[in-house]
């Protein structure tokens, strides 16, 4: 090319530059720190391949008007991450058919409500994980840095993403921190819908840093519907379980023998009584440790003794007793159930999130601990090793821990009668206050009440159990009073690590409403997470490049 044709066409790439404002070029320069994050991304999504969390999601939606519930929806999967997400079959409560792998297109079909009825699809609210499941390419985005700020203790840096492409990508913004994971980002994946009839819902995606690694570990959704306002939580937890009990099984065992006790100056022959107690517990530990290794039981931690607190507050003035000590355990689901195992009251991490005082965790316990004093006995089918052979993905289809209709009016009756014995006696008006607002949702929040696999809280009839015998406690549920918190919004009290499952109170201290409209009993609210590094990593408040910060969510 000659130097005067070579001139005119520079002038020309001149003034094209010129006349689009210099965005093209602006676009193809990516940040340095998008790059280390596009990077960290697809490593942390190829490195946590490996494990199989369980993955909770749970809708509502709500009337615009006043926020009243109109209809619910819940699914419990077990996933894979890796090259594409592959769902396993529902632990509990997917009606319909799932597909167990997802092309690009496929999986990005999060929301369709072109037509009527509106219906969901499950897998696709997994994507929400990661801004791209398949792999994060900076390439496909135009990211504009906008800030920085902090997160709770962690400083990052806040980038606008805009996608090349009009469909199937994600578009909204980043949060990266100085290391350059992504810690936070909110959108939603770009699509052809309207505004009235989208088929992807906008949404709010956290990490947790646990085990060395940013990890996927909530997600709030919001988006207007035909119907009204769709709310959701995705939660996240159990990475760590295949690792725990793989460890546990390959490696060699030293066994304590602090707590064991010491039979050896006994008899060799027991009674017919004692052959059947021990045949009980074998039943019940079966139950409860297939239901640890699925993930669906919390490990055994502080809240528990608080719970088991409460058993001895309404056991000692009732004169309770029991050929062994009665513990409580937490379930991680969302539906509102509790039941019994044996000498073991298990409680649903949505039940515990939603009561909003002592006395109302206690008359729960109260109607189990009735159940209990009936020596309604744990089924010992379970005791054989084969019943708990299944898969983890039908822990919650494979245990019916429910008990009978009459079983539970009884049970009811009778856990008044203890309340009014014990200590919590003068404070039945608000165990029947949240009752009545539980019974506000009934038919309409049909996944929340339904139990996966214990006693629901509320009678065929629809009406609450306890409810039915607390006509001498019926205070005015008032829903404009701030100062009346009849119920708590699900999230409330309980944290629960992503790795671990470990389950503790929330230390947060509770702001009151200011108005009846910021109480949101029973509802879905959205997620925040304070992160915070440990003082070793964060010496001057602020990651600095090249440090992996060691950071905590509340």
């Amino acid at each position: 090319m000659s130097l005067r044709y070579r001139s005119v066409a520079y002038c020309v790439v001149a003034l094209m530059l010129t006349a689009f404002g210099g965005e093209w070029a602006k676009a193809q320069a990516v940040d340095p720190l998008v790059v280390k994050m596009a990077a960290n991304e697809n490593e942390m999504l190829r490195t946590i391949g490996k494990y199989t969390p369980l993955v909770e999601t749970y809708l509502q939606i709500v009337k615009k008007s006043d926020g009243t519930p109109v209809s619910d929806h819940y699914w419990l999967h077990r996933i894979e991450l890796n090259r594409a997400i592959a769902i396993n079959d529902t632990l509990y409560n997917d009606p319909g058919k799932q597909q167990s792998r997802f092309t690009k297109a496929m999986s990005l079909a999060t929301l369709s409500i072109r037509r009527m009825p509106m219906s969901f699809s499950s897998s696709g609210f997994v994507e929400m994980l990661s801004p791209d499941i398949h792999g994060f390419d900076p390439k496909n985005y135009a990211i504009e840095f906008l800030h920085n700020e902090f997160l709770g203790g962690v400083r990052v840096a806040v980038y606008e993403v805009t996608p090349a492409k009009k469909t199937g990508y994600f578009r909204g913004r980043f949060w990266i921190d100085g290391d350059g994971h992504l810690v936070r980002f909110i959108g939603a994946f770009t699509t052809g819908g309207t505004d009235s009839h989208p088929t992807f819902t906008h949404f709010d995606s956290w990490r947790y840093f646990v085990n060395g690694m940013w990890l996927p570990a909530a997600t709030y959704i919001e988006q207007t519907v035909p119907d009204g306002v769709l709310h959701g939580q995705i939660r996240i937890w159990g990475y760590g379980l295949e690792e725990k009990y793989h460890e546990y099984s390959s490696t060699s065992v030293t066994v304590s023998v602090d707590n064991a006790v010491d039979h050896s100056t006994e008899g060799v022959d027991v009674d017919q009584m004692t052959a059947m107690q021990e045949w009980k517990n074998l039943a019940t530990d079966n139950i409860i440790d297939r239901m640890s290794r699925s993930g669906v039981l919390a490990p055994k931690g502080s809240f528990d003794k608080i719970l088991d607190q409460i058993v001895v507050n309404l056991s000692i003035p009732n004169n309770l007793t029991f050929a062994e000590p009665v513990h409580c355990r937490i379930m991680l689901t969302t539906p509102i159930e509790a039941t019994t195992v044996g000498n073991t009251i298990l409680l649903s991490k949505g039940l515990i999130e939603t009561l909003p005082n002592e006395e109302s965790i206690a008359s729960v316990i109260a109607f189990e601990l009735a159940h209990l004093s009936k020596k309604v006995s744990v089924d010992t089918q379970y005791a054989f090793a084969d019943s708990t052979l299944f898969a983890n993905k039908e822990a919650n289809k494979s245990f019916a821990l429910g008990h009978s209709v009459k079983d539970d009016d009884d049970a009811a009756r009778a856990a008044v009668e203890m309340l009014k014995k014990s200590m919590y006696a003068d404070k039945l008006d608000n165990v029947s206050l949240y009752y009545q607002q539980m019974s506000l949702g009934v038919g309409k929040l049909r996944e929340l009440y339904h139990p996966a696999m214990g006693d629901s809280l509320i009678s065929l009839g629809g009406r609450p159990w306890l409810l039915a015998h607390l006509e001498d406690h019926s205070p005015r549920l008032e829903p404009d009073n701030p100062r009346q918190l009849a119920a708590l919004p699900l999230g409330s009290n309980l944290v629960v690590d992503p790795w671990s499952s470990e389950v503790r109170l929330n230390d947060a201290p509770r702001l009151m409403p200011l108005t009846g409209d910021d109480k949101h009993p029973f509802a879905v609210v959205p997620v925040y997470f304070r992160l915070r590094f440990t003082p070793a990593s964060a010496a001057d408040g602020a990651n600095r490049p090249g440090e992996t910060p060691t950071a905590q969510a509340n």
